[in-house]
């Protein structure tokens, strides 16, 4: 129906045909139900024909026209598939329709917008709409909402970070190490919990001494990480920006010798494993409604014991820059 419809509407189109059109769209829409493609083109005919309303200009819309100038061609190549060739047909159909109608016809500034957009002249819809809320006031206006929407409505978090974890009192023998890391949760309104893994490097500064299953390792090899789970109220939350107290939970641990030095056969692993209760404050600025930047820093109450080697008593901070997204999957 696709092929067929790129086939006929541009024979149409030029022939100025504009009853045969709307019955061809018609028919594909009844086919192929939802179809972008043929809402596009539904939409240009209502501006061709003077018939496109206010009521048009909806959150769906703005939907349509971002995932148009997410798959606008860059070029294809001549080993295209056959479906590609008839979507490189529609770009080059909606292209100078929609240029032509900016040339010929007097447009409204929702119409112009459109227009832009299809055309190729606008490649960032939303950001156009932000820059120049004065032109787009109803566009502005509806893209406040789908903000509103999008940052308080229920959705999944997925986000990596990078840092640092700055161990104090006698633990801070082993000196600073940066740490990255992998958070995965939800978030419904202003609380939000995560799985959060995280992996800590580089050896230790200064030797130290674990006994373990009557062994005396001494040494300064170190590889670390948290698991847990972690949990944040944002006190504050407005369309750009986040603040809240986070807490959390989990196993913190750190390997001291690798396996395959450890001459002990009943002993398959070289780690020191500790509860982890740990608490902190954290702020998220937003680029987009789902896309954002955060910085958190926590303090981690940890409780490592050598068993009888270096006392290794106290706690740690940790200071991490995340980068993450934050929608609804399903939707997506």
């Amino acid at each position: 129906m696709f092929a067929h419809a790129m086939n006929v509407l541009p024979k149409f189109y030029k022939e100025k045909s504009l009853d045969s059109l709307s019955k061809a769209i018609e028919l594909w829409e009844g086919s192929c139900p939802d179809m972008p493609e043929a809402q596009i083109t539904q939409i240009l005919l209502d501006i061709e024909a003077s018939a496109f309303s206010t009521q048009q200009v909806n959150a769906s819309l703005l939907e349509l026209l971002d995932n148009y100038v997410t798959s606008f061609p860059a070029g294809k190549k001549k080993n295209e598939a056959a479906h590609d060739q008839t979507k490189t047909s529609f770009y080059k159909f909606t292209i100078a329709w929609s240029s032509l109608l900016l040339r010929n016809k007097t447009l409204d500034n929702n119409q112009r917008f459109i227009c832009k957009v299809l055309s190729g002249e606008i490649k960032y819809p939303q950001q156009e709409i932000q820059e120049n809320p004065e032109t787009y006031p109803e566009l502005s206006t509806l893209l406040s909402k789908n903000y509103t929407v999008t940052r308080r409505g229920f959705r999944g978090n997925l986000a990596v970070s990078a840092g640092v974890w700055v161990p104090t009192k006698d633990l801070s023998l082993l000196g600073a190490h940066p740490s990255l890391g992998l958070h995965i949760g939800v978030r419904p309104g202003r609380h939000q919990v995560d799985l959060s893994l995280q992996f800590r490097f580089l050896n230790s500064p200064n030797f130290y001494t674990v006994v373990k299953d009557g062994l005396t390792y001494t040494t300064t090899y170190y590889f670390g990480g948290y698991i847990g789970a972690d949990y944040t109220y944002y006190v504050l939350s407005t369309k750009k920006v986040d603040i809240g107290f986070l807490a959390g939970m989990g196993l913190d641990g750190f390997d001291f010798a690798k396996t395959e030095y450890n001459s002990n056969p009943d002993n398959s692993t070289a780690t020191l494993f500790s509860f982890n209760a740990n608490a902190g404050v954290r702020f998220n600025y937003y680029f987009t409604p789902g896309f954002y930047a955060g910085l958190q820093g926590r303090y981690n109450g940890v409780h490592y014991s050598s068993h009888g080697g270096t006392n290794l008593t106290g706690d740690a901070i940790s200071i991490d820059l995340l980068f993450g997204f934050q929608g609804n999957a399903t939707r997506r």
